[in-house]
């Protein structure tokens, strides 16, 4: 009967030991993949933007500021955290058609599942075009 008892005490500890590997691993991946989706939305935030600034040059009917753009690209933003999320927008030599317009989208990206509870990631993405309108 010891030799029993000593045996499914041994199941139970084996299992604890694989059941904390298996979840910090299953966190990792959940935590990775937010990372992964954070860092996509800034290049398609940013690429967004820039359209939307493209098409809304001075001669357009509502020109894009700066505080526009910042709230386009915040609109976007879906499941993070938009106090995190900053853009800043530079015409190249003004607003007018055929001038540059250079968007800068960054979104400092924080772990939540407490592996890496103090680490920020900032991810950062620019895009420049041509304005048409």
């Amino acid at each position: 009967m010891s030799r029993r008892r000593r045996s499914s005490g041994q199941a139970t500890t084996e299992f604890a030991i694989v059941g904390a590997v298996f979840l910090t691993l299953l966190i990792g991946m959940i935590e990775f993949s937010a990372a992964m989706y954070s860092y996509d939305f800034v290049s398609y935030a940013a690429s967004q933007t820039a359209r939307y600034a493209m098409v809304r040059g001075s001669t357009s009917t509502s020109p894009a500021t700066a505080s526009q753009l910042q709230t386009y690209a915040q609109s976007l933003a879906t499941g993070l955290n938009t106090a995190n999320l900053s853009t800043t927008a530079a015409w190249t030599p003004n607003n007018q058609p055929g001038s540059l317009v250079k968007v800068t989208v960054q979104y400092k990206f924080q772990f939540v599942g407490g592996l890496f509870p103090s680490a920020t990631f900032p991810f950062t993405d620019t895009v420049q075009m041509r304005i048409a309108r």
